[in-house]
């Protein structure tokens, strides 16, 4: 914070009143006499043979203000600016250090590799077939021949197995990846870092004539 004495205020301002007024004074150069006639002596005195400071003050200022053609709100003006903290900026070193990180880590890069492999030629299927009788022949003693039938002749649903072939195919492996936690250095760099001061102050003046 800033903070600011009545007394270093007051001597801060006195420097540029002074300055001001010396200046006004090598302006109108010496005051004039007045001549003063018996009333004036009269209202002027105070009762022992000394003039009135009051009145005299009042005079001086009534002819400077006509003198120099100035309205009572054109008197000097001091304007006192504060000036705000000054930025420093300077390069600061971040030292290096280990990190722990978690990554994906190569393991085994793509590539092609020739493999065998079953190629289907055809799917199976149910088919419906047709499933004849069985029949049995004998002769007998006296020559005579006799069929016998054993199974009687059906339709039935069979599965087809589905038919492979092997072929030779070259086929791509894509890249494999595993996770895993490693220590990694980060080195160390240099960075800007702005600081603003916070002692003392400073005091621009402005002057209006």
């Amino acid at each position: 914070g800033w903070k600011i004495t009545t007394a270093m205020m007051a001597a801060i301002l006195a420097l540029p009143m002074a300055a001001l007024a010396d200046r006004d004074e090598g302006r109108r150069g010496p005051s004039p006499q007045v001549n003063r006639g018996r009333d004036d002596d009269r209202g002027g005195r105070d009762g022992r043979g000394g003039y009135d400071r009051d009145r005299y003050d009042r005079d001086r200022y009534d002819r400077d203000r006509y003198d120099h053609g100035r309205r009572p709100d054109d008197s000097n003006k001091i304007v006192v600016r504060f000036g705000s903290p000054t930025p420093v900026v300077r390069q600061v070193w971040v030292a290096g250090r280990y990190e722990t990180r978690t990554q994906q880590v190569l393991v085994e890069a793509g590539h092609y590799e020739t493999r065998t492999e079953s190629v289907l030629v055809q799917a199976g299927r149910w088919e419906t077939r047709y499933i004849p009788a069985v029949e049995q022949t004998w002769i007998d003693a006296s020559g005579r021949i006799h069929k016998v039938i054993v199974s009687q002749g059906r339709t039935e649903r069979v599965w087809i197995e589905p038919v492979y072939t092997t072929r030779t195919v070259r086929v791509w492996v894509p890249d494999r990846y595993e996770t895993r936690t490693v220590t990694v250095y980060v080195p160390g760099y240099y960075t800007s870092q702005t600081t603003y001061s916070s002692s003392g102050f400073s005091i621009g003046g402005v002057i209006r004539w």
